[in-house]
């Protein structure tokens, strides 16, 4: 099993990983909801998207203000993406507006 392993070795650690492929910069929410007109801050990244459990939980509590979200300007690159919402978005979730 072990030269199994070390055989495959090459290939499986020259895959790169997807995760941050898109991130530009960290914001916490509040820099999120604070910057909402930046044309840098248009993207927000966070697993299961808008509606997902992970994002749900984080505004119910509050902990949104703190936590740090992946953000980008790539609006066109990452429409689509199940993870990456607007901050549009981001403000009517967290805002109830």
């Amino acid at each position: 099993m072990l030269d199994l392993v070390l055989s495959l070795w090459p290939t499986l650690a020259a895959q790169p990983s997807p995760f941050g492929r898109n991130v530009e910069q960290y914001l916490t929410g509040q820099e999120i909801h604070d910057m909402r007109e930046d044309a840098q801050v248009r993207m927000v990244g966070r697993r299961g998207g808008v509606s997902g459990k992970v994002f749900a939980k984080e505004v119910a509590t509050g902990t949104r203000k703190s936590h740090c979200y992946e953000v980008s300007s790539k609006e066109e690159a990452l429409a689509g993406n199940p993870n990456w919402f607007t901050v549009e978005e981001f403000v009517v979730r967290v805002t109830g507006a």
